[in-house]
């Protein structure tokens, strides 16, 4: 075993973070410990202290031309900050557990057929974008996979953790960890955003809550969230704005803390603020690693501050187009038009 102080990493990722590296983040960088380094295969073996644990394995080819030297440890820390987020989604989308399984499934609304034999697949750890022309079918995808009673899957199976959950209710479907947000969320009177959480968690846990706890992680949340406090004691969503009702949103996410989150259109409609505290909400749900995030958006202005695996393009009800998240700045680019010949043909 060999060890690299480090102080010089410390001075590698505050020079790479003073170069305005956006995702730079120099907090969760000294929260790591260096556990062993393989000189012949050049692996680094690293575990990241965090609420949850995950061993990583980072092949840093740089080190192979250099010696373990106190100035090489500048470029493992610069060269670790910019392959850390890539790195980490490649481990776990090798590693990480086959969440959602959409297998050719063809669904709709009543006697229209929408979906027609979508396939999709989506690990731990992944972050999934979903995106089309109107009427393409992303919501319908969306509430498809949550089990709203308006849509009934025609053909196929949808898959949740080794469970066929295709004829599953909505509830149930919630209780094993699937969690969506929507694009125009209702008013519900008498119940309190506060109260209206804590009894979704005791729904799905079946355990009694402590109100300190609850109030604790509430308040940590609503402060990410830049939400006003007073809000938790509102009517859920009475009165409230469209950018508070989306922060409503992510605030239960966080409090439920479901293991795959589908986004449906959550930064529409939302100034560029809401949008940014919004996706600090949705940053902070999937830092670990360890959620799946399938977002159906767009403006794509929720992904800028995400590091997205696989972007997704439907239209006519079905994938035609996947690639990586450099694929959402093409479609910004030049717009949907090829894709749609694609889908026609």
């Amino acid at each position: 075993m060999m060890d690299i102080n480090i102080r010089y990493i410390r001075k590698g990722v505050e020079r790479f973070c003073n170069s305005g590296y956006k995702n730079a983040n120099f907090g969760e960088i000294l929260r790591l410990q260096i556990m062993q380094i393989q000189i012949k295969n050049v692996t680094i073996v690293l575990k990241y202290i965090s609420p949850a644990y995950y061993i990583m394995y980072i092949d840093i080819n740089i080190l192979k031309w250099y010696d373990y030297k106190q100035e090489k440890a500048f470029l493992f820390g610069m060269s670790f900050l910019t392959r850390f987020s890539a790195e980490r989604n490649r481990y776990m989308a090798e590693k990480g557990t086959v969440l959602l399984d959409v297998k050719r499934v063809t669904a709709g609304a009543g006697e229209k057929t929408i979906l027609n034999g979508l396939n999709l697949k989506v690990k731990a750890g992944e972050i999934h974008v979903i995106m089309g022309p109107n009427g393409a079918g992303k919501s319908t995808l969306g509430h498809t996979i949550m089990g709203s009673p308006e849509y009934k899957v025609q053909k196929g199976h949808i898959v949740y953790k080794d469970t066929d959950i295709t004829k599953l209710s909505a509830d149930k479907r919630a209780k094993l960890g699937i969690f969506m947000t929507f694009q125009d969320p209702i008013e519900v009177p008498g119940i309190t955003l506060s109260a209206f959480i804590r009894n979704s968690i005791h729904e799905m846990t079946g355990k009694p809550i402590k109100i300190g706890e609850f109030n604790k992680k509430l308040s940590a949340y609503m402060d990410i969230l830049k939400m006003d406090h007073s809000y938790a004691q509102r009517d859920l969503n009475v009165g409230f704005s469209g950018g508070e009702k989306k922060k409503a949103e992510i605030l239960q996410m966080l409090m439920l803390n479901p293991e795959l989150v589908i986004l449906d259109e959550t930064d529409s409609g939302l100034d560029v603020d809401a949008v940014r505290t919004v996706s600090e909400g949705v940053r902070e749900f999937v830092k670990n690693g360890d959620k799946a995030l399938l977002i159906i958006t767009h403006t794509t202005k929720i992904t800028e501050a995400l590091n997205v695996d696989y972007t997704h393009v439907l239209v006519g009800g079905k994938i035609v187009k996947t690639g990586s998240g450099k694929l959402i700045d093409d479609i910004n680019a030049e717009g949907f038009d090829k894709f749609i010949k694609v889908g026609e043909n």
